[in-house]
Order: C-alpha cells, then sequence, then structure tokens
C-alpha cells in the first residue's frame, strides 16, 4: 500500500526535465508576443499624438473661424509681448487661451512619445512664454528670426483663400546634433541645463519620420526620409531640426 502510493504521487509530480520544458515554452512565447506588444504600445501612442494635433488644429481653425480668419498670433515686432525664439515657444497668453477654448489638458501639447518634455519646467519655463513638445508655424514671437530658416508655410497670420489641405500648422519635433550626425536623443540646450530633448518617433537609434497636421484638419505621416535639414543657432545652442 506504502509503495502503490509513493508510485502515485511520483507519477503526478513534475520532473526538473518537464519543469525545464515548461519554462522554455513559456520564455519563447514570451520572446514571440513581446515585440507585438511593444508595436502595439507605440501604435496607440501614435494614435494619441494624432489626436493631439488634430485638436490643436481644429482649436486654432475654430479660433480663426471666430476672428474673421485671423490665426492666433505673437506680433515679433512688439516689444510688449515676450516669447521665445524657436518652434515650441508659445506665449503663455496664447498657449492657456487655446487651451482654455478646446477645454482639454496639457498634455495635448505633448507627444506620448516624449514624456519628459511634459514637465513643469518647460510648461512654466518663463513668465512669458512656455516651451511645448511640437513645432507651431502660426506667426510666432521670434528674437532672432534670422536664424531660423522658416519651413514652406511658417509665420501664418491668417487663413488662406482656395485650399488648406496641404498648408502645414503644427508638427512633431525632430532635432539632431550639429556636432554629432547621429544624435537625435539628447540634445542640449543653454537654457535648460540638465534637461535633454529627443525626437519623438524612433525606430531603433534612427527617427522614424513625424506627424504633420495640416490647416483643414488632416494629419499625415512624413517619413525621415522625406524631411529635410534646417540648421538653427541661437545662442550658443546648434542644433539640426528636421520638417
Amino acid at each position: 500500500m506504502i509503495n502503490r502510493r509513493r508510485n502515485i504521487a511520483g507519477s503526478l509530480a513534475f520532473t526538473l526535465i518537464e519543469l525545464l520544458v515548461v519554462v522554455a515554452i513559456i520564455a519563447l512565447l514570451i520572446a514571440i508576443l513581446l515585440p507585438s506588444l511593444n508595436r502595439a504600445r507605440l501604435q496607440a501612442k501614435n494614435a494619441v499624438c494624432l489626436a493631439n494635433l488634430h485638436a490643436n488644429t481644429q482649436t486654432m481653425y475654430n479660433y480663426a473661424a471666430e476672428w474673421d480668419g485671423r490665426l492666433p498670433s505673437e506680433d515679433p515686432n512688439d516689444a510688449s509681448v515676450a516669447g521665445g525664439q524657436l518652434y515650441w515657444d508659445m506665449t503663455s497668453t496664447m498657449a492657456d487661451n487655446l487651451l482654455g477654448r478646446s477645454g482639454n489638458l496639457r498634455k495635448i501639447y505633448y507627444c506620448p512619445l516624449s514624456p519628459d518634455q511634459n514637465i513643469d519646467a518647460l510648461w512654466n519655463f518663463s513668465s512669458g512664454y512656455r516651451v511645448l513638445g511640437y513645432y507651431y508655424y502660426n506667426q510666432r514671437k521670434n528674437k532672432s528670426t534670422q536664424a531660423l530658416i522658416l519651413p514652406k508655410y511658417a509665420k501664418l497670420t491668417t487663413l488662406p483663400h482656395g485650399s488648406l489641405d496641404d498648408m502645414e500648422l503644427i508638427s512633431d519635433i525632430v532635432l539632431s546634433d550639429q556636432n554629432n550626425a547621429s544624435n537625435f536623443s539628447n540634445i542640449s540646450l543653454s537654457g535648460l541645463p540638465g534637461h535633454v530633448f529627443t525626437t519623438s518617433h524612433f525606430v531603433g537609434s534612427t527617427p522614424s519620420g513625424g506627424n504633420i497636421s495640416f490647416i483643414d484638419g488632416h494629419v499625415e505621416w512624413r517619413p525621415f526620409n522625406k524631411m529635410q535639414k534646417q540648421y538653427t543657432s541661437v545662442s550658443s545652442d546648434k542644433y539640426f531640426e528636421w520638417f
């Protein structure tokens, strides 16, 4: 009877080899599923990025519809208006006004693939303007416009007549270090010591491209190999912006 019980117990127990086989199968399943899960996570964040750009663009369009076609803008010659020099800088008044109109949270100003940009230090960068997570091409308060090579439809002040589906308004940030052509994710700026700026969309260590919204509200994906490199030099910061 005792031997019979031992035999039954032994037949129900896992052997070491069987346990290792189970562990190997689990590891194999994880290896198969993990890339799919990562792709699904990136696709979900990219969908949020698309929604952010669409919401931003729709808010600006609605503003223009209320003000005789005038887009929200900053007069570069108005010394009383504080503002940054770069495309991601927006006066606090404009940013807060647009945010209040949309009823959204400030996270719509930042790409979810660069969560380190949505921080208080950038949102409250100065008393006059905020540092956002996208490029905005409406008329900006630029103190050094000669240092910026403007994209095709930059500095818009009013809704143009005719078709709006080729008029770029907002896009993802794509940066590279002037001194290190392969550095797209560790860009330091003198105005914010200790913080690094990064390109939003990557495949490995190379930018994959970026989302671009147009005044008519639609959003397109532009592959990195279709972007043009533009040199920017503001103060001691030297890097390339890609559009």
